[in-house]
């Protein structure tokens, strides 16, 4: 096993106004050859907001379609995002225009468009690509992806229960009804448990269920406006020491 990147998230009262949750990203870099392996881990950069309204893509691609990146390329529109420009940082591919993105993520999204998509149940992919829906980049229905979703608001709102950005909980959820319906037939009604108040049928708990799809859905996501910031039981906020700087990386 080799260790390649590692994430963070934060729940920071500080950015409600882009969703609540701080995104921190670093990348290891065996030249540095630290005596403390962890040492070698190079901050990648820091978002607090996925900034919804920039569609331009500074970054160069090969023939095939993918990034290819001689050097990392900044881009200066983005305000809620920071590039760690160090010479120690090894380049990087980033996300859709120069978002923060790690090394082994996917090259055209990025930390916070893909966690916002946590939500159970999975009634949208975690990127348009991973689907045929021919959803462009930059497009009205691609920034959908990129929108700054509240923390404990639901990317599909009124379709799905919010994972708040964890789509840990969101995988743990889908695997336990998965293995419920499959393992536990003869012992339960698979559409009805009168064990639980309001009951649940296998493609959501509670009563949502009636109102979400039979099957996962490729098209953009109807969208509500956007709620007030709320507070969730399930996740604490924590502190963090360092300001937030409120700025973009220039071009070199």
């Amino acid at each position: 096993m080799n260790l390649i990147q590692m994430d963070i998230m934060v729940r920071d009262d500080r950015v409600a106004e882009t969703g609540g949750w701080l995104f921190g990203n670093f990348c290891y870099n065996g030249e540095l050859n630290r005596k403390v392996r962890w040492e070698n881990l190079v901050p990648v950069g820091i978002a607090w907001g996925d900034d919804p309204t920039v569609t331009n893509e500074p970054r160069k691609f090969n023939q095939d379609g993918q990034p290819f990146p001689p050097e990392t390329t900044f881009n200066s529109e983005l305000m809620e995002t920071i590039i760690n420009p160090g010479k120690e940082l090894p380049q990087q591919h980033l996300g859709y225009g120069a978002r923060l993105n790690g090394p082994v993520d996917y090259y055209n999204s990025s930390c916070m468009s893909c966690h916002s998509t946590a939500q159970y149940p999975a009634v949208a992919p975690l990127n348009p690509d991973f689907t045929r829906s021919g959803i462009k980049p930059g497009s009205k229905a691609w920034m959908q992806w990129f929108r700054n979703v509240p923390c404990g608001t639901a990317f599909s709102h009124g379709a799905a229960y919010s994972m708040d950005y964890s789509l840990q909980l969101a995988a743990s959820l889908q695997n336990f009804y998965e293995w419920k319906s499959g393992s536990q037939k003869g012992y339960f009604n698979p559409e009805i448990d009168s064990t639980r108040p309001g009951g649940y049928s296998q493609t959501g708990p509670g009563p949502l269920a009636a109102k979400a799809p039979a099957a996962p859905t490729i098209a953009a996501p109807t969208i509500a406006a956007p709620q007030a910031v709320q507070k969730t039981s399930a996740v604490e906020p924590v502190r963090r020491v360092f300001p937030i700087r409120r700025g973009a990386e220039k071009d070199d």
